[in-house]
């Protein structure tokens, strides 16, 4: 996969904050790879939303949420929800400062073909980082079945051919 930077907007996405974005560059952590560019840069400030846009109504999507603690365990608590109802208390700096965590929601997209993640910090000079995130469509159990049943049929055929 390949992560472009964008700032807060791109094609079909819009990060917005009630008391205006700041960044943040050059974040010191312990993630290593290519995944350390995912989390050396945030934006942060207020209550953040995440809009999503161009997404089609009933499919199902998982979001994640790439971050690295910036602190100490229990120090940047935020209610996370979404627009189809889905909400979680989550503790940024839960794995500790510098370490890298994940945050993801599945849902499924309304009629609207959006989706809205709200950022609500617990404190506000605590705020949540918004470094990198990704979103994908899951694919149908039905259609993961079929894949399966094909494989199935595949080894039964090579054994036979021996």
């Amino acid at each position: 996969v390949t992560f472009t930077n964008g700032g807060t907007s791109g094609s079909n996405y819009t990060l917005t904050s009630t008391t205006g974005s700041n960044s943040f560059t050059g974040n010191s952590n312990n993630v290593t790879g290519n995944a350390n560019a995912l989390v050396s840069d945030f934006f942060y400030n207020g209550t953040e939303t995440l809009t999503l846009t161009g997404l089609t109504p009933g499919q199902t999507y998982t979001t994640t949420f790439y971050n690295a603690a910036f602190g100490n365990p229990g120090g940047r608590w935020a209610t996370i929800s979404d627009s189809f109802g889905n909400t979680i208390v989550f503790d940024e700096n839960y794995s500790g400062a510098g370490n890298g965590n994940l945050l993801q929601d599945t849902y499924t997209a309304d009629a609207s073909g959006q989706a809205a993640f709200t950022f609500l910090p617990t404190s506000p000079g605590d705020t949540y980082h918004m470094y990198a995130f990704s979103n994908e469509s899951v694919p149908e159990p039905g259609t993961i079945g079929l894949l399966g049943l094909g494989a199935v049929g595949m080894l039964a055929r090579r054994r036979r051919g021996k």
